[in-house]
C-alpha cells in the first residue's frame, strides 16, 4: 500500500508540474466576477464592462476559428440583437483557473437562450468561452458553440428583403 501512495504522490507532482495550470481559483474571484458582469450586460445589450476589461489587441476566436478584434467580436454582439431577442444564460458555470505563465484563465460554459426575430424558433444552445486575463485586461476569448441558430435566422431574414 504504502509503494502504491509514493507512485501516486510522484506521478502528481510530476503532472501538476509539467501542467500550465496550477490551481483552481474559488468561483467568487475578481475574475469570475468581471467575467459574469461582461456576460450580463451583454444579455442587455450593454457594453461597459467589455470596454473596461478587454484589452485592446485581445485575440478573439469565436466558433470555428473565426479570428476577431475587440470592434469587430463587440459589433458580432450587437448584431446578435438584430436576429435574437430575449437572450439570456442558463445553468450557467464559471470559474476561474491561476496558470503557471501568471495569467488566469476564467471559463464561461452557460445555456445561450434567445427567440429568433425571424423564425420565432426559441434556441437552447450548449456554449463555452475560455478568458485569458493578463494585468488585469482581457487579452485572448475563445468562444465554442453550434452556429445552426444563427444559420436559420440568417436564412430567413435575407427572404424578407
Amino acid at each position: 500500500m504504502s509503494k502504491n501512495k509514493l507512485i501516486i504522490t510522484v506521478l502528481f507532482l510530476f503532472v501538476s508540474c509539467t501542467s500550465d495550470i496550477t490551481g483552481v481559483v474559488l468561483v467568487d474571484d475578481i475574475y469570475t466576477i468581471r467575467v459574469k458582469k461582461i456576460m450580463q450586460e451583454y444579455t442587455e445589450n450593454k457594453y461597459e464592462a467589455f470596454h473596461k476589461f478587454f484589452n485592446d489587441d485581445v485575440k478573439t476566436y469565436y466558433s470555428s476559428d473565426i479570428y476577431y478584434t475587440k470592434s469587430e467580436l463587440l459589433a458580432a454582439f450587437k448584431s446578435e440583437f438584430y436576429y435574437f431577442s430575449n437572450i439570456d444564460f442558463s445553468s450557467t458555470e464559471v470559474y476561474t483557473i491561476f496558470n503557471s505563465d501568471r495569467t488566469y484563465t476564467t471559463i464561461f460554459k452557460p445555456i445561450w437562450n434567445a427567440k429568433g426575430n425571424f423564425t420565432n424558433n426559441k434556441y437552447k444552445v450548449f456554449s463555452f468561452y475560455k478568458f485569458i486575463w493578463r494585468n488585469n485586461k482581457i487579452i485572448s476569448v475563445n468562444t465554442y458553440w453550434d452556429d445552426s441558430s444563427f444559420f436559420k435566422e440568417f436564412a430567413e431574414s435575407n427572404k424578407k428583403f
